[in-house]
């Protein structure tokens, strides 16, 4: 079952899925979507609501979502997935990181949260900009805190405030990772864009701590681990301060822990 939602503002579109998708549905629903923003030179910005009841799509309908092709799909300005089913949020992650015909920003979403997600639908382009990271010259450590899906220019921004400071001091002494909830990255060339920065600068840097209370910072600690050179420890969100003096020192000091290192200024 593939229905269109109603009463969503523009530029956003939304479609409702449960049951089995079928190749009409694909057909008559989705292509005309489509069509429609290619022939008016438009993008718009899609909302996915898949229930309980959803069991995937047929063999027809796989086929007809092939046809739609590259160029209809990159239509999606952004697109967020409302969904409790965690076979459905396990395969939409996976396919906004690693699939060529999804390089839109692509945020999941629970039930719960739909009207969150039809608020970030809304945002404009600027709330993307902030940013996202801050250079402790004093203390010679990287200090990471993305609020909205990383983009490629923020790994650029990064790389070109960071390389300088490398090529007259040749190593950074730690990096910092603080995040509440790790937002993701905001297509796959984003994605690519940073793995090409860690790989170009894990020898540069010796430590990096990931201050955050999100469940996702013990997976990202563990792959860090086995797959890059530094040394890593993880810390709570509210013990900044002590994330940082570990990165700078590798000596944990659990007296700083009010938001900032013990010999910063204030």
């Amino acid at each position: 079952m593939l229905e269109p939602i109603a009463g969503l503002p523009e530029p956003l579109k939304g479609l409702h899925l449960g049951g089995t998708l079928s190749p009409n549905e694909v057909e008559f629903v989705m292509r005309p979507l489509f069509e429609r923003a290619r022939t008016e030179g438009k993008r718009f910005r899609l909302l996915v609501e898949v229930d309980a009841s959803y069991r995937g799509v047929s063999a027809g309908a796989f086929w007809e979502e092939l046809k739609l092709g590259v160029h209809h799909l990159r239509r999606i300005e952004r697109a967020a997935v409302v969904s409790d089913v965690d076979w459905v949020r396990a395969g939409v992650l996976a396919k906004s990181l690693f699939s060529p015909l999804f390089d839109c920003p692509i945020r999941l979403f629970h039930e719960s949260e739909r009207e969150e997600a039809i608020a970030w639908l809304g945002e404009t382009n600027e709330h993307l900009g902030q940013p996202v990271f801050r250079l402790l010259k004093d203390e010679g450590v990287l200090v990471l805190e993305p609020k909205a899906p990383l983009r490629k220019e923020d790994i650029e921004a990064i790389a070109a405030a960071v390389d300088p400071w490398l090529e007259s001091h040749g190593v950074l002494r730690g990096l910092v990772v603080r995040v509440h909830k790790f937002p993701g990255w905001e297509s796959l060339g984003a994605l690519v864009k940073h793995f090409e920065f860690v790989r170009d600068h894990q020898r540069q840097v010796p430590r990096i701590a990931f201050a955050s209370d999100s469940h996702i910072a013990n997976i990202v600690e563990n792959f860090a681990r086995q797959f890059l050179s530094a040394e890593v420890k993880r810390f709570e969100f509210d013990e900044y301060g002590r994330a940082v003096e570990w990165a700078v020192h590798g000596v944990d000091t659990p007296a700083a822990s009010d938001g900032r290192p013990a010999y910063a200024p204030s």
